[in-house]
């Protein structure tokens, strides 16, 4: 979202899906500062009309906007986070402008005032190379939230209850590890499925050309994938590097 033409373009994404960005609960977003993951989640930005409307009595248990920054590094820093909560801030009021229905409502209700940057404490990562993980947890923790009611005494107590003391939040040694074998799982899994979709059978539906009924029947043709796929093509999948480097070496 940050590089020329992010905004933009999410636009397309969004209207391209009939996606209502402002009246969800959470937004999650992962981000890639120099040599490191972490991930925002956008919290209530579904109510950042209402939230503002009460008296100080009655906030504390009002559902409050904010921005937490899950960050696995020991030290996170707050200029960047600041800056990326500027964009999402800008970034919110682009499609509020667009979704709102009520044209007396402030048309940029989303603003670093009013959507405080919260970093609460996280599980810390031992090494300098498990932030990636670290993000994909977090995000998968981060759907726990959907479950609580995300108030300004949430804001208050630095989210210490809703994420801290969260057992989804909290990631040990042995979860990196499962989580690395799941994640390989998954990709061989993938591959294999990529693999055997182009290179298996094909049905396509023809005109049945053998038919004299003189009603429009069609067959099924079955048509193998391997006739039309460039071997040499880098993305036709690892299982087939062998016959692509005999291929090559054949040709020469």
């Amino acid at each position: 979202m940050q590089q020329p033409g992010g905004i933009a373009n999410s636009k397309v994404y969004v209207h391209n899906r009939n996606i209502q960005v402002t009246n969800k609960k959470l937004l999650i977003f992962p981000d890639h500062s120099p040599d490191h993951w972490s991930v925002f989640v956008v919290v209530n930005p579904n109510c950042i009309i209402s939230a503002f409307k009460h008296t100080c009595n009655y906030k504390t248990k009002q559902l409050t906007p904010c921005i937490l920054l899950i960050d696995s590094s020991s030290s996170p820093s707050k200029v960047i986070a600041k800056n990326v909560v500027r964009t999402l801030c800008h970034w919110l009021n682009y499609f509020y402008e667009d979704e709102s229905t009520n044209p007396y409502e402030n048309r940029f209700p989303y603003h670093p005032r009013r959507m405080p940057l919260i970093i609460p404490n996280v599980s810390v990562q031992s090494n300098g190379y498990d932030c990636g993980i670290h993000t994909f947890l977090n995000i998968k923790a981060s759907l726990s939230l959907l479950r609580r009611r995300l108030t300004e005494e949430d804001i208050s107590n630095n989210y210490i209850d809703a994420v801290t003391n969260n057992e989804h939040f909290i990631i040990t040694d042995d979860s990196i590890t499962r989580a690395r074998v799941s994640f390989h799982k998954l990709i061989t899994n993938l591959g294999n499925m990529f693999n055997t979709v182009r290179n298996c059978g094909v049905a396509t539906i023809r005109p049945d050309e053998n038919d004299n009924s003189g009603n429009e029947c069609f067959t099924l043709c079955s048509q193998s994938h391997s006739e039309e796929v460039d071997s040499k093509d880098p993305s036709w999948g690892s299982s087939n590097k062998k016959k692509r480097s005999y291929e090559e070496s054949a040709s020469v």
